[in-house]
């Protein structure tokens, strides 16, 4: 039981420090725009950087 236990703390840990801190942005940086292609912004009337909604 204890193996089982530090095998998922390991996980946990390496999943929250490595995983979503450093190649997460990193992956989501390099691919740019098609991270986001389900998701249009102006579609959905979300803010523009400015604080201008847009729709379309």
């Amino acid at each position: 039981m204890k193996q089982i236990g530090f095998s998922l703390a390991t996980a946990v840990l390496l999943d929250a420090f490595v995983i979503r801190v450093l190649i997460l942005p990193s992956a989501m940086t390099l691919l740019g725009r098609a991270v986001w292609w389900p998701f249009h912004p102006a579609a959905h009337g979300v803010p523009a950087p400015g604080g201008v909604t847009t729709r379309v």
